[in-house]
């Protein structure tokens, strides 16, 4: 890849338009050190595969994809272009983008930002849709009459076969995996587009498979069961309650599942008026795990929430991890995000640690997770059919239940992270996670199930060696040894 080559790239079937568009092209003022290519793609089959082509042969760091009828009059474009990828967040920028796109996924029944000079049948001159605030603002797509980036990601030529929507994907697909997509802010327009008039032909089918593909409007549609195991929190647990209640996001039901509180837990559930509140009465106290099963079991719709009893949700955050459900992949099993750790004695933190790059974050990450749990419980939103595939929590671990049912779902199924914190866990003297002599036993069974990975990835000895330290440090070396070498002759 040569980081200082930036190239242009267009699908033609008309040398007038493309003859013009290089004139614009070669009257660019090129940063030293750089140097600039053209490709162009004639007869393609469809904008993504032209665009796959192209990409796949130029070695460029940088490429701009345009319309064969875009003229870019900024002579300082490059220039401009190197200072926003200056920041590696962002992946894409154009010229015009909508900061949040339309549920019906068309683009200009959005509310876009931009600026650039345009003739049509219906308008001629400079059009400044929409004030972009700051140096540049974060949009949810951008439009395809140019599209710049900084990376390689592969256009979506495997659903878009015609000449509509590749643009909405592009930005999806860069935003799935991390990347900012931006707008610039323009003293004056950046580029003339010569768009004539809107060719529709195939624009609904192709708008169809985006909806389907991304399951696009379907925020509104698509409910949550939500539930909250609790044993003897009455104390805690309407604040809790609450933090649910008020999510953006409405479509859900919450089950509430007392695991046999002997307190006024109940009084305080049937107090909060809202028919989305189920509460779930369990015979005895059976543990966490139980109760999180039976209501999965309970639940009712195809993704499944959990919160504590002890802690927060922000407002935004089912609606932000809806979002990133439904525009993933397939094979996408589970949605986390950070949260704020409000510790004992004012110890704070963020969690999962922001030193970990967020590329190790998401994706198949098996192996990260065999090095340390990134994914309590409070931020997970699961798909059923993970349930059904790898099972539910194991009921016999005295805790760390989540984490050995996440190293489940991360063999079979991609996960994604949202990198920002949207709930809030406060620690208590009553919390399981206090129990140290639990926590102990529980990485042994787990380095113990896992002997085969963790030898295959090479990290057997350094997590046998920090439960060693961890029970050094706490004195309960020999019993903490005796258990290790029981779990690891099985």
């Amino acid at each position: 890849m040569d980081a200082k080559k930036i190239c242009f790239i267009m699908c033609v079937n008309n040398e007038q338009y493309l003859q013009e568009a290089l004139y614009y092209i070669n009257r660019l003022n090129i940063p030293k050190e750089y140097s600039i290519d053209v490709l162009t793609v004639q007869e393609a089959e469809s904008l993504t595969a032209g665009y796959n082509e192209a990409m796949e042969a130029s070695d460029a760091k940088y490429k701009v994809y345009l319309h064969q009828d875009v003229m870019i009059v900024e002579a300082d474009f490059l220039k401009y272009l190197l200072q926003i990828f200056e920041n590696p967040e962002v992946g894409m920028f154009g010229m015009v983008g909508a900061p949040k796109l339309s549920e019906n996924g068309v683009m200009w029944y959005s509310d876009r930002i931009g600026r650039l000079y345009t003739s049509n049948i219906y308008f001629m001159g400079d059009s400044e849709l929409g004030e972009v605030q700051g140096a540049y603002q974060e949009v949810e797509v951008i439009d395809g009459l140019l599209m710049a980036t900084q990376y390689d990601i592969p256009w979506r030529a495997d659903i878009f076969q015609k000449w509509d929507f590749y643009d909405v994907s592009q930005s999806f697909e860069f935003r799935k995996r991390g990347y900012k997509v931006v707008v610039p802010r323009m003293e004056k327009p950046w580029c003339i587009h010569d768009d004539g008039f809107m060719n529709l032909e195939n624009y609904y089918e192709e708008r169809k498979k985006f909806l389907k593909q991304y399951g696009w409007g379907k925020q509104l549609k698509e409910k949550v069961s939500v539930i909250i195991p609790t044993y003897n929190r009455a104390h805690l647990i309407e604040r809790s309650i609450r933090s649910v209640l008020n999510q953006t996001y409405e479509d859900f039901e919450l089950l509430i599942v007392d695991d046999g509180s002997t307190d006024n837990t109940k009084e305080i559930v049937e107090g909060i008026n809202d028919d989305r509140i189920r509460y779930i009465q369990c015979e005895g106290n059976g543990g966490a795990a139980k109760a999180r099963n039976r209501g999965i079991q309970e639940a009712k719709y195809n993704y499944i929430a959990f919160q504590d009893s002890d802690d927060e949700w922000h407002s935004d955050k089912l609606e932000k991890q809806m979002k990133v459900m439904l525009e993933a992949s397939e094979d996408t099993g589970l949605v986390y995000c950070e949260y704020h750790y409000n510790g004992l004695n004012g110890i704070e933190d963020i969690c999962p640690d922001r030193n970990i790059p967020n590329e190790q974050k998401s994706g198949y990450i098996f192996p990260q997770l065999l090095a340390g749990n990134m994914i309590g419980t409070p931020v997970m939103l699961v798909k059923r059919e993970c349930f059904e595939k790898v099972g539910i929590f194991n009921e016999n671990f005295p805790c760390m239940e989540d984490y050995e049912l996440v190293l489940r779902i991360a063999q079979k199924y991609r996960i994604e992270f949202i990198p920002e914190i949207l709930m809030e866990v406060h620690a208590n003297y009553q919390s399981v996670t206090n129990n140290l002599e639990g926590f102990l036993t529980t990485k042994c069974i787990l380095a113990g199930a896992y002997k085969k990975e963790l030898l295959e990835y090479g990290m057997f000895d350094i997590i046998v060696g920090s439960i060693i330290d961890k029970a050094k440090e706490f004195d309960l070396l020999d019993s903490v040894v005796k258990y290790l070498e029981a779990v690891m002759t099985k």
